[in-house]
């Protein structure tokens, strides 16, 4: 009986530290398997990220194209006013000077008419 009791015994504490191993094998397992989780996680946050920044850059990047075209826009529609005014202001210029050299021509002319009349006279 003492030595069915003693081979029990034994057994006994074999079993306890084949539990005691599993159970610490199991935790390791477990450790490993979180570790490789959690690296996962991070570098998909980290990629995430790192997307979520590029996207950014796009979008500021994209905005400022849209302003530097307004801007470009406006300022191409000022210099075609301006060339418009300018070339205005010219057109009237030469017409007015037209004008006033066939003023000055028809003027020749009547006195020239007048100078002939009053020889006739």
């Amino acid at each position: 009986m003492i030595r069915l009791d003693s081979k029990l015994q034994n057994r006994e504490k074999e079993l306890q530290a084949e539990i005691r191993l599993k159970r610490e094998t199991a935790i390791n397992e477990t450790k490993k398997f979180t570790t490789a989780l959690e690296q996962d996680l991070k570098r998909k946050v980290s990629e995430a990220e790192y997307f979520k920044n590029s996207i950014e850059l796009r979008v500021k990047a994209l905005e400022q194209t849209a302003q530097l075209r307004k801007v470009g826009i406006e300022t191409t529609k000022k210099m075609q006013e301006s060339v418009f005014e300018k070339n205005k202001a010219t057109a009237e210029m030469v017409n007015q000077n037209e004008i006033e050299k066939i003023a000055d021509e028809i003027e020749t002319e009547i006195k020239q008419m007048q100078a002939i009349n009053m020889e006739k006279y």
